[in-house]
């Protein structure tokens, strides 16, 4: 999925608990998972084939992460948590793919397994 989507719904599900951040980012975090799971369409990076960020991946990237967190700050900046939880577990995702830490290997697999079989779509 992209991240925009996950920011969005992150960011929704801090609005339950505004006043406690760590629990909106927890619930974004977790709201991850919850979306990957739904069958959806991820735009192509190149990145996945050959473990290096091209310009495109960058600017695709970048361009997804700050409309995401924009339209949050936009309009509840107190709910930024909830959006920043939701992109974390990408984030680890390619903090894994780069450096291979072993304590990510476990949330890795649960992520590879988590997320819907694009061949379903």
């Amino acid at each position: 999925m992209v991240l925009t989507p996950h920011a969005l719904v992150g960011a929704a599900l801090a609005s339950a608990v505004p006043e406690h951040p760590l629990i909106g980012f927890f619930l974004g975090f977790v709201s991850h998972f919850i979306l990957d799971a739904v069958p959806h369409w991820d735009y192509h990076l190149d990145f996945f084939e050959t473990n290096l960020l091209s310009r495109n991946d960058l600017i695709k990237l970048a361009a997804d992460f700050v409309l995401g967190l924009s339209l949050v700050w936009l309009f509840v900046p107190t709910l930024i948590w909830g959006a920043l939880g939701a992109l974390t577990p990408d984030a680890l995702q390619f903090i894994y793919r780069k450096t291979k830490f072993r304590f990510l290997a476990p949330l890795q697999s649960f992520h590879l397994w988590i997320h819907a079989d694009k061949e379903k779509l």
